[in-house]
């Protein structure tokens, strides 16, 4: 038996690196772009509803600009804190939609999850009398008409940049969904 032996070159690279700010493609802070709001499934009587969604489309030559918004939501029931809230957010990724990329559940107190998550929307859509205090939304029928909206999540500093669907479904602690829509938004690094 004849025995070889191995000798192994290390060899050593000087790698230069230039000094300029590089973009992240990953995540950072962000801006949310709103795209489409539609009725992704069955809901029980009752229940809340969103009709004729309209936004502007996203201009890259102004991307600090707010959209503007216009739409029907009527509620046929009070919401307060007794409802329940869950967020499924799918990520668009390889053409296709990769399902519960983020959860969010909220086992009570869905009226004040969705005013301090998203503190923005929930004032321009429900104008509610005090952002503090009981928090509860009247049963009515609520009409947002060319208003400016940027919409922002302050307790989520950094997100991941993409594309998302997100499934929210809300309803009372003995009930079903009483809303199930869905929300096309897209996540952009803030310029």
């Amino acid at each position: 038996m004849l025995f070889v032996p191995l000798t192994v070159a290390v060899h050593t690279a000087f790698v230069t690196c230039v000094t300029a700010g590089a973009i992240n493609s990953f995540a950072g802070p962000y801006n949310l772009i709103l795209e489409k709001v539609y009725s992704c499934g069955q809901i029980e009587q009752g229940g809340v509803f969103i009709d004729g969604f309209r936004t502007t489309h996203f201009n890259p030559q102004k991307p600090n600009e707010n959209q503007t918004v216009s739409c029907r939501i009527i509620i046929k029931e009070r919401i307060d804190d007794s409802w329940w809230v869950t967020a499924f957010a799918d990520k668009w990724s390889n053409n296709q939609w990769k399902k519960n990329y983020f959860v969010f559940h909220f086992p009570i107190a869905a009226c004040t999850s969705m005013r301090t998550n998203a503190p923005g929307s929930f004032q321009l859509l429900f104008k509610p009398e005090s952002m503090t205090g009981e928090c509860f939304i009247s049963a009515d029928t609520y009409v947002v008409n060319n208003e400016s909206f940027k919409l922002a999540l302050p307790n989520f500093p950094t997100l991941v940049y993409g594309r998302y669907r997100t499934r929210i479904k809300l309803g009372h602690q003995t009930t079903n969904a009483n809303f199930n829509t869905c929300f096309e938004f897209t996540v952009i690094p803030k310029t």
